[in-house]
């Protein structure tokens, strides 16, 4: 039942709706984050694709075809490139120099960076590697082609665990505001509950009861001290009507008595109507000093 009340408090509400507030706003800036970190990510590998391929297609041009083949079988043993493939064959379709053991259909040598679709088959050695890889290819004026690609696996993992990272920062932030809430909603319940005891007491006839006050000196304290200067009041108002109502009474039990007592002794015995008339306007005199 004290659960039920915190949860209609108006503190835990306004609570309630701040951490949903709340997680919006961090929902929305980690997604941001997230977005802006995949793209700077996508960039870099744009980028470090594009560059390659410069560098290799000036190499052709200033070297020939004999040193491109040499430094991209370099490059292979040396496992250079962060992760990059590459593939050279000749007009003939013959493989020259690289690890990619296939030609995917769809890549174009326009010296664009397309997502491709790699089989695992294409990379000996590799599993769990296929899926969409960014490629880029170009020709050379002897009919050879180079392809490079990248394994975005890395980039697919430091993506997941990313999102792994924000999704547990989420839910750490939702769960503090949340926590906030009910911390402060079961604070402004057992402050007001104070305050309900005290009215429960003064309801009962205990009007010397005043709510307690503490050294915070905060919003409750302020109202409790306002409330017990009001019950103050309110008791020496009571004191005074008490007091004015005990004194009614005290002068009014002489006359009243005074009167009594004369009419009865009127009624003891029969009495001449003069007599009668007398102890009538008396009783009205005594009537109208009362």
């Amino acid at each position: 039942m004290k659960l039920r009340r915190l949860f209609h408090t108006t503190a835990i509400q306004l609570a309630l709706r701040y951490a949903v507030v709340y997680a919006l706003i961090i929902g929305i800036a980690l997604g941001f984050l997230y977005w802006n970190n995949s793209q700077y990510i996508d960039n870099q590998i744009l980028t470090s694709l594009e560059q390659e391929m410069n560098d290799l297609k000036q190499l052709e041009q200033e070297q020939g075809m004999a040193a491109l083949q040499k430094v991209i079988q370099a490059f292979v043993q040396e496992s250079k490139g962060n992760g990059q493939f590459f593939l050279l064959l000749s007009g003939n379709d013959d493989h020259l120099a690289g690890t990619l053991k296939g030609w995917p259909p769809s890549v174009k040598t326009d010296r664009k960076v397309h997502n491709v679709w790699v089989n695992e088959n294409l990379i000996p050695g590799h599993t769990g590697d296929d899926g969409y890889w960014p490629m880029i290819a170009t020709s050379f004026p002897g009919g050879e082609r180079l392809l490079i690609g990248e394994n975005i696996t890395q980039s697919e993992d430091l993506q997941e665990y990313s999102i792994a990272t924000m999704a547990l920062i989420f839910s750490i932030s939702v769960l503090l505001a949340l926590m906030m809430g009910l911390f402060l909603g079961r604070t402004v319940l057992t402050r007001i509950d104070t305050i309900n005891v005290t009215a429960r007491a003064i309801a009962n006839g205990s009007f010397s009861s005043r709510i307690p006050t503490t050294e915070r000196e905060d919003e409750f304290d302020e109202l409790a001290q306002h409330l017990n200067y009001m019950l103050s009041k309110v008791e020496q108002l009571m004191a005074g009507m008490r007091q004015v109502t005990d004194n009614v009474a005290h002068d009014l039990r002489h006359p009243l008595s005074r009167l009594r007592n004369r009419l009865e002794v009127t009624l003891l015995e029969p009495r001449k109507q003069s007599e009668y008339q007398e102890v009538l306007n008396e009783t009205v005199e005594d009537v109208n000093n009362i």
